[in-house]
């Protein structure tokens, strides 16, 4: 099972290289088959917790969104998105009482929670968003550059939030939902990230603010 776990990971970590190295078409369709797949996972939790959400709602905004993304109309992924959403609240109303409020807001909430990290991927991604700024310099790689940026500083939070969390973590913030976390762990987080984020936009000759 480890063997199967770890051969697993090692594909998916050399397929995210390759599509963050290549970028465009093939890493936005990576982006939009995972946010499927983290939808799916959610409904599947929800329904576990014996609790409703709208599965193909979620899958039409995503088709819609990621695929405006896709072909790279930012304005019309807004517009699909914010039009889906509606289209919901709509329906709850005229559905004669076969959809509840509840289960319309847990869909919005936890579609926008699921899909936003990887539309956002898919935005920083693209370099013709950085071409009317001031330190774009026509690099091809910016947007490569920028996305390992920021799954660098995300790695190395969680790395120094561990470590420090475990040799100095006395303080618990969230006992109830998470017993291991403390705020001796989250300062360390929070500082390493900061330093990762300096030290790489460095390395990477993007701006310093980008790392802060």
């Amino acid at each position: 099972m480890l063997k199967t776990r770890l051969i697993t990971a090692l594909i998916g970590v050399v397929l995210l290289a390759v599509a963050i190295t290549y970028g465009g078409l093939f890493f936005n369709l990576v982006m939009s088959v995972l946010a499927v797949i983290g939808w799916v996972e959610c409904v599947s939790l929800f329904r576990h917790m014996k609790r409703r959400l709208l599965p193909q709602w979620g899958l039409i905004y995503i088709a819609l969104v990621c695929g405006s993304l896709v072909f790279g109309s930012y304005p019309l992924a807004l517009f699909l998105g914010i039009l889906v959403m509606l289209a919901m609240v709509i329906e709850y109303t005229f559905c004669n009482g076969k959809r509840t409020l509840s289960t319309v807001q847990s869909t919005i909430s936890s579609l926008l929670y699921v899909t936003s990290g990887f539309i956002a991927l898919m935005v920083l991604r693209d370099n013709k968003i950085y071409e009317n700024t001031s330190y774009y310099a026509d690099q091809d790689g910016f947007g490569m550059a920028v996305i390992w940026l920021v799954l660098i500083s995300i790695w190395a939070s969680d790395t120094f939030a561990y470590f420090v969390g475990r040799s100095f973590g006395k303080r618990k913030i969230v006992p109830t939902i998470s017993p291991n976390k403390t705020l001796e762990g989250f300062i360390g987080g929070f500082i390493g990230c900061v330093l990762t984020g300096w030290i790489g936009s460095i390395c990477l000759g993007l701006p310093i603010n980008f790392g802060v």
